[in-house]
């Protein structure tokens, strides 16, 4: 409880993500495909908790089982439910469709319990994932329509406890994001950079929600893309605007009349806001992830306003009910194939490839990957296909460092672990592989210095702990070489040749 509390994990504080890892944990081990079972039974109860929540909420059997239907089965959802450690995604979803409920039931019924089940179903779905802050304006959107509650002074200050709770969440995340680097300067991204990519991303989310085509598990920053143009950006960042501004217009001109538009539209707008990129996290224009909450509000919009159009019409409904299954149908048939693109890291970058052939993450990181498995020339390809890309990339160097360690040639890896460390002066991996060449060439001193220094940087990086333990017990610093070599254990418990040494090394302790 105190290590999943104290946080932060993964860049964010959500220690109750931190505790359901850790449960699965306990109950299966790393048996992969229990964790995933237990994010798909999550996903699964979202979607009957929606369904259960706009029925409550709206009386409408059809459409809500529609945007069920359209948030259960979507493409789009594949990344949030088969990437096992965003069960933050899943999990805060779990609370984001009870504090619906609880919020229908208060609603209608308004007692100082019923109002805390939605202030405790807010704050656990915190606890989840802080995506959660804008759900205070959600329910705000929701007294408007289908509640239908009259605008007042006192609407307005039930919210307030709700909306601290949200500004408490803002404010570890923050903290969380800033402390372990997870969050990126503003100076390092312009301001009209990230202004234009969030009115594009916006349009791009939309685009993908309407037809899932060329998803990815990321999609490259436009700042990081080679050849980046400005102009070009900003051009299209203007006309993305433009579009938004003409359909938020439309919209709320028919509010009126049709209040489920609006309340669809700015649910959508409104609950993408934390992760549009207005502030930069991660280098990322996008990400599938970030829809599985904001979509609700399209599939809304579009849900009811189909009810309507074919109430009065008898074909457009008899075209309806042949229509709906079978685009129920396609998605399940389009979001089996997006699931097959997470079967294993080799498919899951190789398909990032054909998707993003500029995406260089990705053709490093299969680089990395293919070199683990021995297939060296591949390996060496993808990696300098990468540095082609981004020159920058001093985790290539790494990769390639490593490659011409396998081959033997040591002065060649020297040489760009050394490159590595000039583009990066911080990167650990790059201190420990280069102490590692040092200590076999007798220069321990070095050596000794780069491994320390990996160390301080990742404490948690278990081969550096090794490797640093391990020299120290070649000089005789044998207390220095327990510490470390137990850290890395503890950090690798299946490890023999770490055991081994640490053996070696508590013989030699002074009795």
């Amino acid at each position: 409880m105190r290590f999943a509390f104290r946080g932060p994990h993964g860049g964010n504080w959500h220690p109750l993500t931190s505790l359901s890892h850790m449960l699965d944990c306990e109950l299966f081990g790393l048996h992969a495909g229990r964790h995933l079972a237990v994010n798909v039974a999550l996903h699964a109860a979202n979607a009957v908790l929606l369904f259960l929540a706009l029925l409550l909420l709206t009386r409408g059997f059809w459409p809500s089982l529609a945007v069920a239907a359209l948030f259960a089965l979507h493409p789009l959802r594949a990344e949030s439910v088969a990437w096992v450690s965003e069960r933050k995604d899943v999990l805060s979803g779990l609370f984001w469709m009870l504090t619906l409920l609880a919020h229908a039931r208060y609603a209608r019924g308004p007692t100082p319990g019923r109002y805390l089940l939605v202030a405790t179903a807010l704050g656990l779905g915190l606890m989840a994932k802080p995506m959660l802050v804008t759900l205070p304006f959600v329910l705000l959107l929701l007294d408007r329509w289908p509640l239908a509650r009259p605008w007042s002074t006192r609407l307005l200050l039930e919210k307030v406890p709700l909306l601290a709770l949200s500004a408490a969440s803002c404010a570890l995340t923050l903290s969380a994001q800033t402390r372990t680097r997870t969050l990126e300067l503003l100076a390092d991204v312009d301001l009209p950079v990230r202004l234009a990519n969030a009115s594009v991303s916006y349009l791009g989310y939309l685009a993908k929600t309407l037809w899932p085509a060329d998803l990815a598990f990321r999609y490259l920053h436009p700042s990081l893309a080679p050849g980046f143009d400005p102009g070009a950006l900003y051009a299209a960042g203007l006309g993305a605007a433009l579009a938004l501004l003409g359909v938020s217009g439309l919209v709320l001109a028919q509010g009126r009349r049709r209040p489920y538009l609006a309340v669809g539209w700015l649910w959508y707008l409104g609950t993408l806001v934390p992760v549009i990129g207005l502030v930069q996290v991660g280098s990322q224009s996008m990400a599938d992830r970030y829809t599985y909450l904001p979509t609700i509000g399209i599939g809304i919009l579009l849900a009811w306003s189909a009810g309507e159009l074919a109430a009065d019409r008898p074909r457009l409904r008899a075209a309806l009910r042949i229509s709906a299954p079978a685009v129920v149908l396609a998605l399940m048939g389009a979001t089996f194939l997006q699931v097959g693109t997470w079967r294993d890291s080799r498919t899951l970058y190789e398909h990032a490839i054909r998707v993003s052939p500029e995406d260089y993450a990705a053709r490093n990181n299969l680089g990395a990957l293919l070199l683990r498995t021995g297939e060296l020339e591949a390996a060496e390809r993808l990696v300098r296909e990468a540095l082609e890309i981004e020159p920058g990339l001093a985790r290539s160097h790494v990769n390639l460092g490593d490659i011409a360690s396998r081959r033997g040639d040591r002065a060649e890896a020297v040489a760009h672990y050394e490159e590595a460390l000039r583009l990066d002066p911080d990167l650990a991996q790059a201190h420990n592989n280069l102490g590692v060449l040092l200590s076999e060439t007798g220069s321990a001193a070095e050596a000794l210095r780069h491994l320390e220094r990996a160390v301080a940087l990742d404490p948690t990086l278990a081969s550096a702990r090794y490797n640093l333990g391990a020299l120290y017990l070649k000089r005789f610093r044998i207390p220095g070489a327990v510490h470390h070599l137990e850290a890395a254990v503890r950090l690798r418990p299946g490890w023999e040749a770490a055991r081994e040494t640490l053996e070696r090394a508590r013989a030699r302790l002074p009795q």
